[in-house]
């Protein structure tokens, strides 16, 4: 039994680790900016975004050829309810690892972003293509919906110079940016409500944690794309917001203990953090180097806690596709 177990773990890798692997690049890439405005050292950002890529491109292979192996297996993935959001958080990682990349291998770095864009367009097509096979139902708005049809939001973290080097199209980063924030906006609400009016089952309530995600990412990207623009500060309050509403349901959020939803928590906690550390970039001083430390830290906690636990999972042969 031990050794089937072993067999099953060194040969495949179910989706839901994805969007962990998503969580450890955005944490590693965080503690590299921390380096810049926190004074942390310099070789431990370098060290996480390193470990991260090679957690990311192990558990990414072994899906992948698992996935190929099994006809009809990815179309399973993106049919199950986190499934939707788990299996395109690969491709965000890999625009993630496009920009992670840019300072270690430069002449690779804008083809791992493209590679990326294309692949998350792909499964944003294939999850469409579903959910209309699938009905009406299926198309309630919730934190799961929100990673297929709003993930290209990333783009910017690697787009300005990367990305038009990538694409050879100026302001294709903005564009993807601009795009991806109206349809988040458009779904908030209708999420929240959902919500707030029916009933989640525990092990799918994580999900909702992804909503924080797409407006601390949006504070990174929009600070790239215009670092004197006044949008930065209302993205930033409207995750604070979000964030104080999670955390006050926070037990509820947990459900009934741990579930492989829990990879929800990861790039979420890491993409807040990493717009603490833009808002502190904009205004040096003592306060806003405290909150970002504090956010850092507590992203490192939660992401590290999940990782931990989803790995002990994968090692049991406990994680399925919800």
């Amino acid at each position: 039994m031990i050794q089937a177990q072993a067999i099953a773990f060194a040969r495949t890798a179910p989706a839901p680790l994805l969007p962990t692997c998503l969580g450890l690049i955005g944490l590693g890439m965080v503690w590299r900016k921390a380096a810049a405005y926190l004074a942390a050292p310099y070789w431990l950002g370098e060290a996480a975004v390193i470990g991260s890529l090679a957690v990311f491109a192990a558990v990414a292979t072994l899906y992948l050829s698992s996935t190929l192996s099994q006809p009809g297996a990815l179309r399973a993935d993106v049919r199950a309810k986190a499934g939707r959001s788990a299996v395109p958080a690969g491709s965000e990682a890999l625009m993630l690892s496009g920009a992670a990349l840019l300072p270690l291998a430069p002449g690779v770095a804008p083809f791992v972003w493209t590679a990326g864009i294309f692949l998350h367009v792909f499964l944003m097509t294939l999850v469409f293509r579903e959910l209309r096979a699938m009905g009406p139902a299926e198309w309630a708005p919730t934190g799961f919906l929100v990673v297929p049809f709003v993930g290209l939001i990333v783009a910017p973290i690697g787009g300005g110079p990367l990305g038009e080097q990538a694409l050879g199209a100026p302001g294709i980063a903005a564009a993807l940016f601009w795009w991806s924030l109206l349809l988040y906006l458009a779904l908030l609400p209708a999420a929240a409500w959902r919500l707030a009016t029916q009933p989640t089952e525990p092990r799918l309530r994580p999900g909702a944690y992804v909503l924080l995600a797409p407006p601390s990412v949006a504070v990174i990207g929009y600070d790239k794309l215009d670092p004197e623009g006044g949008l930065t500060v209302g993205l930033f309050a409207l995750s604070l917001v979000i964030l104080a509403v999670l955390a006050r349901h926070r037990r509820w959020l947990m459900g009934d203990g741990f579930a492989p939803t829990w990879g929800c928590f990861t790039f979420p906690s890491a993409a807040f953090a990493g717009a603490c550390l833009t808002m502190a970039a904009r205004n040096p001083d003592l306060l806003w180097r405290g909150v970002a430390a504090a956010a850092t830290l507590g992203a490192t906690a939660i992401t590290t806690y999940v990782a931990l636990r989803m790995l002990a999972a994968w090692r049991a042969g406990r994680i399925v596709t919800l």
